[in-house]
């Protein structure tokens, strides 16, 4: 079957035509022609008919065709980078007057023709030329093999890590990408960057720093200065970039991932920067989801959760809004309405009473991925740093959601802001410290942010007296728990040591005055206790383990205090 298909491929593909002449024998009469003659040959008939056959063969002009012939008689002569003073001697003329062919020089390697080395002081032909001359095939009009963008800045990242193991300063290294980008000016990235940014050294940084983003890479910020800038001119370009005021953060092409010292600073494009990289395939190499952000329904354990008859009834009601088929038919309606179709909830109340949880058990149970926010890294220290971050959540969650749409069964995820109050504060009087300035801002880009939320958010608190009144009005569903009642404390005694009696469960959830999250640490020492000890603790032992669970004297029985003599 292999040698079937091997051959019915072979027979598919199209051949080179053949020329009915020898162009080798033709390319020897050109250079026999041309050879001291000055720029100015004997035109005889045979000379006549020969270039003009030479032109149509390449499609070049008369200039164009004598650089190609010679190139391939020095090409058999010595196979070695040809030098234009060499091309002036072959004609005996002065150099400058092959200087002035430069053109002719640059069509020719656009066309595939001709290869130049990096700084242009010598030339070859191109290998496949030889190949199509050797075997007398045709020529496309146009030879050259187009440079992709991700291999313009692979070739840009591979002459910027080359010129550390030469002597070459940063001028060479500048003239070296100089030749690249002019080489390569049709390659549609490199004509909008080119339009966008005007000076070069700025778009040799830009060109590598996109290469490192394709490996998920930020770039050192001092490395990718020192190695296109000399000393003098270093610390300006840092600064700049500090105070983000640099031409490629003005544009929104580039940000810090780690701002500190010069040394450990990090930048990276941002997302808009990415799109303008990457165009047509940002999609393509933007569809991977970061599973490190998410936690997935089906890595959530499933759990019980006992709430009042009140609190109930409106986790039931939020459970519904968030099933696929109900979310979606919410969004269109409230959408056709020109109302805000993203659903905001918030859920409060005192410590250990199972709002977490029940956030983990709502996505379980709707098919959901939580993106929790980790708080504390969308602090910094550094001015106007926490902003950024705090927006990075926002277009992180955005760009997960959009990549969700896409997947087949993909679903919105949760955006879970836990212990929301750290960042969810009131807003405090800016003349008092910059820190206030900083922490208004914050909140200010959280409400605009709430209000155009097309999503699902849950913030949950134990302090809603912390939380800033802007907030109420952006949440849809605020839901207050409570320590559970003693019928539901029994209910959760009894799920979690079935081995309780009625009386025993009863008892425990009359006597202490614990909340769900108290009520899983007493289970958890049990549990341990049964391990350390081979048996099941007695009930005396789980009464003296509630005895000493809270701080203070209100866990509803005599406290005994200790002291180590």
């Amino acid at each position: 079957m292999n040698n079937s298909i091997t051959k019915k491929t072979a027979q598919t593909l199209p051949m080179p035509a053949k020329t009915k002449w020898n162009v080798l024998s033709n390319i020897k009469t050109i250079c026999d022609s041309i050879v001291e003659s000055g720029l100015s040959p004997k035109r005889t008939t045979l000379y006549q008919t020969t270039i003009l056959r030479l032109n149509e063969y390449f499609n070049t002009t008369e200039n164009q065709t004598w650089i190609l012939c010679f190139a391939v008689y020095q090409h058999f002569r010595d196979n070695n980078q040809i030098f234009p003073s060499e091309y002036a001697d072959f004609l005996s003329v002065n150099v400058l007057k092959v200087a002035a062919m430069y053109s002719d020089f640059v069509t020719l390697r656009q066309k595939g023709l001709l290869d130049f080395t990096d700084s242009k002081s010598t030339f070859s032909v191109t290998k496949e030329l030889i190949k199509r001359i050797l075997n007398n095939e045709a020529i496309n009009h146009n030879m050259r093999k187009e440079t992709s963008y991700l291999d313009f800045v692979a070739k840009v990242a591979n002459l910027y890590e080359n010129n550390k193991y030469t002597d070459n300063t940063v001028d060479d290294l500048v003239c070296q990408l100089s030749d690249y980008e002019e080489s390569n000016e049709t390659i549609p990235f490199v004509i909008r960057s080119k339009k966008l940014i005007n000076d070069s050294r700025t778009r040799f940084m830009f060109y590598d720093i996109c290469n490192d983003s394709l490996s998920g890479m930020p770039s050192c910020l001092c490395t990718t200065i020192d190695d296109i800038y000399e000393d003098s001119e270093r610390f300006r370009i840092a600064r700049q970039f500090f105070d983000e005021k640099h031409i490629l953060m003005v544009n929104g092409l580039v940000e810090f991932t780690e701002k500190g010292n010069m040394i450990d600073s990090k930048i990276t494009l941002t997302e808009d920067g990415k799109k303008f990289f990457l165009d047509d395939d940002y999609e393509l190499y933007s569809a991977k989801i970061d599973d490190k952000k998410l936690k997935k329904p089906q890595d959530i354990r499933a759990k019980k959760l006992f709430y009042s008859d009140e609190n109930q009834k409106q986790i039931d009601d939020l459970t519904q809004s968030l099933t696929q088929s109900k979310f979606c038919r919410i969004q269109k309606k409230l959408t056709e309405k020109g109302l805000p179709c993203g659903i905001a909830v918030l859920l409060h109340g005192a410590p250990g009473c199972g709002k977490t949880e029940t956030v983990y058990q709502l996505a379980k149970k709707t098919g959901r991925s939580i993106m929790q926010v980790d708080i504390s890294a969308t602090k910094s220290a550094w001015f106007g740093e926490s902003e950024k971050k705090i927006k990075e959540v926002f277009t992180d969650y955005k760009e997960l959601c959009n990549k969700m749409k896409k997947l087949k069964c993909g679903r919105t995820p949760i955006l879970l802001f836990n212990e929301c109050d750290a960042v969810f504060s009131k807003r405090k009087d800016i003349s008092y410290s910059n820190t206030a300035q900083t922490e208004n801002s914050i909140q200010n880009i959280i409400l605009e942010e709430m209000e155009n939320l097309e999503g699902i958010l849950i913030a949950t608190t134990n302090l809603t007296d912390n939380l800033d009144p802007a907030f109420e009005r952006r949440f849809l569903f605020k839901i207050q728990f409570e320590n559970p009642t003693v019928e539901a404390k029994k209910a959760i005694w009894k799920n979690k040591l079935p081995w309780l009696t009625t009386e025993k469960a009863q008892h425990l959830a009359k006597t202490y005055n614990f909340s769900g999250g108290e009520i899983d640490n007493i289970v958890r020492k049990a549990e341990m206790k049964e391990i350390i000890s081979g048996k099941r603790p007695a009930f005396t032992e789980i009464i003296e383990m509630c005895k000493v669970e809270k701080l203070d004297a209100t866990a509803g029985a005599d406290r005994r205090m200790g002291f180590a003599v």
